[in-house]
């Protein structure tokens, strides 16, 4: 049964790598360290154009990852994910992080510096 699903998968890759060579926004993507042609197209798929957003903070609020805060008086609890973004793009963004982590990337000294 796996291998009838993989069979079947095989032909949709092939599809979205196509549209991920061609497409400028996911050409542009690619040239990010983690970032291949699967990883691209969900992103543009699900971030869509970025110039819709007025500030880089609006699109970050979009993907789900920024912090949550509350606040009571003094009092401060350590926020967590809002989660209020697409889970394909949060997925994609996380791979593409977590490659970006890795001691071989040319990003891992900035990754240990934040």
């Amino acid at each position: 049964m796996i291998e009838r699903i993989n069979e079947q998968l095989e032909p949709l890759d092939q599809q979205l790598i196509r549209y991920a060579q061609h497409q400028a926004g996911c050409r542009a993507l690619m040239q990010h360290y983690g970032i291949g042609p699967l990883t691209a197209v969900a992103i543009l798929s699900e971030q869509g154009d970025v110039r819709r957003f007025s500030s880089s903070r609006k699109g970050h609020s979009h993907s789900g990852l920024d912090i949550t805060v509350f606040a009571s008086g003094a009092k401060r609890a350590p926020g967590k994910l809002s989660r209020q973004g697409p889970p394909l793009l949060r997925w994609a963004l996380y791979e593409a992080a977590t490659c970006a982590a890795r001691a071989s990337s040319p990003d891992h000294a900035y990754y240990l510096e934040v």
